[in-house]
């Protein structure tokens, strides 16, 4: 048995991708030609039965031919077996099983990826889908790897709504990358997130047949160093408090969602999911003041938290009730509040030369998680002892608060330069130095 592919132009066609790939199949002194459904540009690009790296989505083409080549192989050698005679139909047949496996039949637009990362590990445990080897995925390789990726595209969807197979470009990794830095995941698991992504964008192009027009792999680099974010001063969180939004549609709604920001911000640093809850809470009053107590959903860590008087005069303005929209509908409303509001600002992120490699609004990088950023900021700023803050935000490590906050190394000089040490160090009066 040989199994070849080749390429022939198709006659007529005018469009750029006018070369089809075909499958010849040999069985003894029988030859047997069927088209594949793959095309390319220029039959040029095809060399010892693989695409070159000119054509963009040679990878996954290849991929295709040699998942299609194993299956051949592997049913007509269980038929030969069988002692079975192999015609021409019956090879048909077995292309066509090949294209219409449940994997082959999804929809390019009828998906979420999350149901679709769920049917892709169903199917690697099963054995009805293999490597291009012909060896199954292990169950690390689904459930620890790609299991993972699954419940971080959930979260995501949830959040911001389906990811559908025309959106996946670049702005979605910048959204995604927006969204890893929300939920504080250190950057190597960003990295290993996004690489698992980018290798799942491969197989749903092989497995499902899924087209990806407007994706670009060679976008999709493993995040380093800092992300575009931004927080809001207490001077700009006032001034957002106050900000006029009668005006805007269904601004009664968006006003609430304004207040209960600012209040978060300036008092508490919850995450919107701890937020929600607010009104479920315990609270307890201490000597002059009064303590709100829960149990973190993401950690289950206990944190005590005081109220200020702006979060008592906002709870008391809602009857203690907070009714929130969903999470994405709270994002969108407040990139529409904060541009209304007159944050406007370019803000950019330039690399070790200089060079801006990021950019946007600041509207436009505002959602939920901003009132979190924003108070460990503004209170590390205050010059608030790093593991008091941590007790209130409840943050776990030093290390993910650090990498958290959004605070220069020009600011971590100046408020250096006002400590009572480098005053000592830099006073007329010659310090002690002599050893006790």
């Amino acid at each position: 048995m040989k199994i070849v592919f080749y390429t022939r132009d198709i006659k007529g066609a005018k469009e750029k991708n006018n070369v089809l790939i075909y499958v010849r199949v040999g069985i003894g002194s029988d030859r047997f030609r069927f088209a594949t459904g793959k095309t390319i540009s220029n039959s040029r690009n095809f060399i010892s039965e693989k695409v070159s790296k000119k054509e963009s989505n040679s990878s996954e083409i290849n991929y295709y031919l040699s998942s299609l080549k194993l299956h051949l192989e592997t049913e007509i050698y269980k038929l030969h077996n069988k002692e079975e005679s192999i015609t021409s139909n019956i090879v048909n047949t077995l292309l066509q099983d090949f294209k219409n496996t449940p994997q082959q039949r999804k929809k390019n637009s009828s998906f979420d990826f999350c149901d679709l990362i769920g049917e892709f590990i169903d199917l690697g445990i099963s054995g009805k889908i293999k490597k291009k080897d012909g060896n199954k995925y292990t169950k690390t390789t689904l459930i620890k790897g790609y299991g993972n990726l699954q419940k971080h595209i959930c979260s995501y969807e949830k959040e911001n709504g389906s990811i559908k197979a025309n959106k996946v470009d670049y702005k979605l990794y910048q959204d995604l990358l927006h969204y890893f830095d929300e939920v504080e995941l250190e950057k190597a698991s960003q990295s290993r997130l996004i690489k698992d992504f980018k290798s799942f964008i491969t197989k749903a192009q092989l497995y499902f047949n899924i087209k990806f027009d407007n994706y670009k792999k060679e976008l999709w680099v493993k995040p380093s160093g800092e992300s575009l974010n931004t927080y809001y001063t207490k001077a700009e969180l006032y001034k957002l408090l106050e900000a006029d939004l009668s005006e805007i549609q269904n601004h009664k709604t968006k006003e609430r969602v304004r207040d209960f920001f600012v209040m978060n911000a300036l008092s508490f640093g919850m995450r919107i999911s701890d937020l929600r809850n607010f009104d479920k809470y315990d609270r307890k009053q201490k000597d002059g003041y009064e303590v709100i107590i829960y149990k973190q959903q993401k950690t289950s860590a206990e944190v005590y938290a005081p109220i200020t008087s702006l979060a008592k005069d906002i709870l008391k303005k809602y009857d203690n009730k907070l009714e929130l929209p969903s999470d994405q509908k709270c994002n969108e409303y407040l990139k529409e509040i904060c541009e209304v509001a007159g944050f406007t600002k370019t803000l950019e992120l330039k690399d070790k030369k200089g060079d801006v490699i990021k950019s946007a609004k600041k509207f436009e990088l505002t959602s939920n998680h901003t009132a979190r950023r924003s108070f460990c900021t503004n209170a590390y700023k205050e010059g608030l002892d790093t593991l008091l803050i941590m007790s209130i935000s409840g943050h776990s490590t030093i290390d993910s608060f650090l990498d958290y906050i959004k605070v220069t190394k020009e600011e971590f000089a100046e408020r250096f330069a006002q400590t009572d040490y480098f005053k000592l160090m830099t006073s007329s009066a010659k310090p002690d130095l002599r050893i006790a």
